[in-house]
């Protein structure tokens, strides 16, 4: 689905020249995410970091919105993030930290799709810069895949 009015990215996927941005938001995640759709916005940015973010809050707003027919799921372009271990709060990992790095980021991916009650994902992007670049190497060619 192409919105209506959209940016084409160099590799060809359409997407809202403006997310709405979910950090922060904590309990009133939900709320706000709810509240952007009706103002038109029909691209929404969040993370797999309850550090700062409140994914499953993102999950609930989309729901009500799906369940209730006033939007397709097809309709929204859905972004999240990998973080890496040093930008999530020690107590609140969203996957295994003890886990390889390719598994890591496939675990952040399922926790993301079952916070945002979808079965996919329109961009997924790097929260963090990753060091040795090697590892970086893994992280890229995991999220690709």
């Amino acid at each position: 689905m192409t919105p209506a009015f959209s940016i084409t990215s160099h590799s060809g996927v359409a997407m809202p020249p403006m997310l709405y941005g979910t950090a922060w938001k904590k309990e009133q995640t939900a709320h706000c995410v709810k509240e952007a759709i009706i103002a038109g916005f029909r691209g929404i940015d969040t993370a797999c970091q309850p550090k700062h973010y409140n994914e499953a809050g993102v999950g609930e707003a989309l729901s009500e919105f799906f369940a209730k027919g006033g939007l397709k799921r097809e309709e929204l372009f859905l972004q999240t993030k990998f973080t890496p271990i040093g930008g999530q709060d020690p107590y609140n990992i969203p996957y295994d930290p003890e886990a390889d790095l390719a598994t890591q980021v496939e675990q952040s991916l399922q926790r993301s799709l079952q916070n945002l009650r979808t079965d996919y994902i329109d961009s997924l992007v790097l929260h963090s810069p990753i060091f040795p670049y090697k590892e970086l190497q893994i992280v890229w060619k995991t999220m690709q895949s």
